[in-house]
């Protein structure tokens, strides 16, 4: 990270007595990966792909001293990829985070702007997507959020002050729409544990009509944030999204587990939310997901980490229930604390019937769906940090 520290300057160009400082921090990530995809569409692909253990990145965050423990603070976060220069997050300048608030270790945060939610930030990191394997050990579609695939626009959040190993915080955002306080509204609550190696998350989040509200889509078209995900992209005329999630880890700077749970439900199908291609006229799409990850440090240098997950997804509208079940894992050697190379892998399993009615077909996150309903790919990369 490159950090600038600044200060007032007095007229003429004399430096000035500085009674509080400001710092800028400019940092970031890039992380290219060649990837080897068994069905991608129903045949085999090999690409340069954005991201295995992280996506490329670069931002700045900024703080201004207040005086009595107040700061001012700001993050603005640019996507990309490093493949071929294109913006991410629907092609955003600052898709990933762009936020200004005000800081207190006495009295908490508050922030304005484009946001991550609870459930990414609370319960995300005890998945592997966040904390070793990267997005591909996603939750089918990234459903839950614990990759952090949509983030909240127009979205104001409190966190409060740390007590004794506690933290909380809660999120609202307005939807904007003229004569109606609810529509594209969002909010989300979470609270998380630290003790020692010991840590524990806890989130809940509503999001009124998910297809426009998270995922850039219309009543009439498909959010391009959605990936397409057949496993979901059928239910996108919901007129609301509930998620829960619960995480749990232990980790003595050696080895570590993780055990994650997500539930999250289409609720009001058939809604004006978003197109309606299984002409729904009510009815609720539930899923549940389970995870087990853990890592082990062989050395200072290498980790080997690896994790299951397993989706269950219950039947609606007369339809099947579906169900997805993922191995994965990977080699990591870090040749610094900046830059490290990568192996990794993944398999998923898919069964039943999907949103769309038709047969589940496997889909890791990211990746075009497969035409069966198996998948496997293998990535090696290299990441450096700045």
């Amino acid at each position: 990270m490159k950090k600038i520290i600044m200060c007032g300057v007095a007229a003429f160009g004399i430096p000035a007595v500085c009674a509080a400082q400001s710092s800028v921090t400019l940092y970031g990530l890039i992380d290219t990966t060649l990837s080897v995809t068994s069905n991608q569409g129903g045949k085999h692909n090999i690409q340069m792909v954005d991201g295995g253990p992280g996506l490329s990145r670069w931002g700045l965050q900024g703080a201004e001293d207040l005086g009595n423990g107040l700061k001012a603070i700001f993050t603005l976060e640019n996507g990309f990829s490093p493949n071929n220069g294109t913006l991410s997050q629907n092609n955003r300048l600052f898709g990933r985070q762009a936020f200004v608030g005000l800081s207190s270790d006495r009295f908490g945060t508050l922030k304005a702007g484009r946001m991550y939610d609870t459930m990414t930030t609370y319960v995300g990191p005890f998945g592997s997507a966040q904390s070793t394997i990267g997005s591909v050990t996603g939750h089918p579609g990234d459903v839950d959020d614990l990759v952090g695939s949509y983030r909240i626009n127009n979205s104001v959040s409190y966190t409060t002050p740390d007590f004794n190993g506690f933290a909380g915080m809660v999120m609202g955002s307005l939807g904007g729409q003229p004569g109606s306080v609810s529509t594209n509204s969002t909010y989300s609550v979470g609270v998380r544990y630290s003790h020692g190696p010991f840590k524990a998350g806890a989130a809940y989040g509503n999001y009124n009509r998910p297809n426009t509200s998270l995922w850039d889509g219309t009543s009439t078209t498909l959010g391009v944030l959605l990936f397409s995900a057949p496993i979901f992209s059928g239910f996108a005329s919901a007129n609301s999204l509930k998620i829960s999630g619960l995480g749990a880890g232990y980790d003595n700077g050696t080895a570590g587990v993780n055990m994650v749970y997500t539930n999250y439900r289409f609720n009001g199908l058939g809604s004006n939310g978003g197109p309606n291609p299984m002409h729904f006229r009510e009815g609720t799409a539930a899923f549940n997901t389970l995870e087990v990850n853990g890592r082990y440090m062989v050395s200072p240098a290498l980790m080997l980490a690896g994790a299951y997950q397993f989706t269950n997804g219950a039947a609606v509208g007369g339809h099947g229930g579906q169900r997805y079940s993922q191995f994965s894992a990977i080699v990591d050697y870090f040749l610094s604390k900046r830059f490290d190379i990568y192996a990794s892998a993944a398999y998923e399993l898919a069964n039943g019937t999907n949103s769309l009615g038709a047969p589940a077909v496997a889909a890791i996150n990211t990746v075009t769906p497969s035409s069966s309903n198996r998948q496997a790919l293998v990535r090696v990369g290299m990441r450096e940090k700045f």
